[in-house]
C-alpha cells in the first residue's frame, strides 16, 4: 500500500468491514452486513493514514454504495444542520461581494443559503450534483468535511489552489490525526466514504503554509478568528 499524499510505503494498522459507520459511536445504527474488507494504513514517513479500498471506484459507484439516500443516516449534520451553520458564519463575517466557492457541497444547501441573502456562491460536488466545469477565481474556497472522502487529496488541493484569488482564503474542515485515532479510530468509518485521516505533515504536504485553528478546523489566508471559532463549532457537535 502507498500513502496517496506523498506515495511512500503505508503499513497495514487497521482492518473494517466496509458497513462500518462513523455514526455508531454516537448511537447510530450498525449494520448486521459484514461487508467487505477495508485495509487502512498508515504513511511510515508523512504519517497520513488512508484506505486502498476505494481505489478504482467510478463516480457512479461512490453514489450507489456511499452518497445513496441513506447517507444522511451515517452523517445527519451534512443534510442541514452544517451547511446552515456554515452560511451563518460566512453572512456573519464576509460581506455580500465575497465570491464563494464550496468543495464538496453535498446537498447544496450552503450555496443556496449564501445566494438568497446576496452572496455569490458556487457549488462543486462531483459525488452529490450535475456539473459543468469549475473555473474562475473566489475570495472565500471551503472545503468543510470533505477532504477525508476525495479518492485524490492531491487533485483536490491543487483545484482550491488554484482557484483561489489574491489574498484569498481557504477554509479546510478535517479531523487530524491524532484525534482522528480516539476511540479506536472512530473517525475510520468507509459506510462514510471516509478513505483518509491526515496528519499535520500530510495536510501540510498539500496545503503548503496551512495553520491549524484546531484538530478540525485549517486555513490559508486570514479569516478572522471569530470565524474559524464558528466554524469549528459548526462541526464540533457532530465530533464529542
Amino acid at each position: 500500500m502507498r500513502c496517496p499524499v506523498c506515495s511512500s510505503l503505508s503499513c497495514p494498522i487497521l482492518a473494517r468491514s466496509s458497513n462500518h459507520s462513523c455514526g455508531v459511536r454516537f448511537g447510530g445504527r450498525s449494520s448486521s452486513d459484514p461487508g467487505e474488507q477495508a485495509v487502512y494504513g498508515e504513511c511510515k514517513v508523512c504519517a497520513h493514514v488512508a484506505t486502498d479500498y476505494f481505489d478504482g471506484w467510478p463516480d457512479r459507484r461512490f453514489k450507489e454504495q456511499i452518497y445513496n439516500a441513506d447517507y444522511h443516516i451515517h452523517d445527519p449534520g451534512y443534510v442541514a444542520r452544517r451547511p446552515k451553520s456554515t452560511a451563518d458564519a460566512v453572512t456573519r463575517f464576509y460581506s455580500t461581494s465575497t465570491r464563494v466557492l464550496d468543495y464538496g457541497s453535498g446537498s447544496g444547501l450552503l450555496p443556496e443559503h449564501l445566494s438568497e441573502v446576496g452572496v455569490d456562491a458556487v457549488a462543486f460536488d462531483p459525488m452529490t450534483l450535475e456539473l459543468t466545469a469549475i473555473s474562475g477565481q473566489y475570495d472565500l474556497l471551503l472545503c468543510i468535511e470533505v477532504l477525508e472522502h476525495v479518492p485524490n487529496p492531491q487533485a483536490a488541493a491543487e483545484t482550491l489552489l488554484r482557484l483561489a484569488a489574491d489574498e484569498a482564503d481557504i477554509v479546510v474542515t478535517t479531523l487530524l490525526l491524532p484525534e482522528a485515532s480516539e476511540h479506536d479510530y472512530w473517525w475510520l468509518g468507509p459506510r462514510n466514504g471516509h478513505i483518509h485521516a491526515f496528519s499535520p505533515n500530510s495536510l501540510a504536504k498539500l496545503f503548503p503554509g496551512i495553520r491549524s485553528f484546531s484538530p478540525g478546523v485549517h486555513y490559508l489566508g486570514n479569516p478572522s478568528h471569530q470565524f474559524l471559532e464558528q466554524m469549528e463549532a459548526a462541526v464540533l457537535c457532530e465530533r464529542v
